[in-house]
């Protein structure tokens, strides 16, 4: 079980074709944080859709927290099918060295219909 469950839905939402990224703040300087996570149909090994890439992480000194991007190029969008009425799903794991990984983020993924799915 993760420990956040947020849904990427409404304004998280993916838009085909179209760069999406969002900031994880993880509390304290985590910039040595390695992370994995990515979008699968269901929740099966061979289900797996796209993965997600992490940005330089950016630690803020006087907010005492590290700043990750997650970022699904335009490209890596474009390959996702839209949901229609349901969704896939997704997860973000992290490591620190010689730690057992984390789940730190999990759960439903809506995927836009786009003009560029029309086309």
């Amino acid at each position: 079980m993760a420990i956040v469950n947020l849904d990427l839905v409404g304004a998280f939402a993916i838009n085909p074709g179209y760069e999406w990224r969002v900031n994880l703040y993880y509390p304290g300087n985590a910039v040595a944080l390695s992370l994995w996570g990515q979008i699968w149909q269901s929740y099966l090994p061979e289900a797996g859709l796209t993965k997600f890439t992490f940005e330089r992480a950016t630690y803020d000194q006087p907010l005492n927290r590290t700043r990750i991007p997650i970022v699904l190029s335009s490209f890596q969008t474009r390959s996702i099918e839209p949901t229609e009425g349901g969704y896939y799903v997704y997860e973000v794991r992290s490591s620190l060295p010689g730690k057992q990984p984390i789940a730190l983020l999990a759960g439903k993924v809506h995927v836009n219909q786009t003009l560029q799915n029309l086309i």
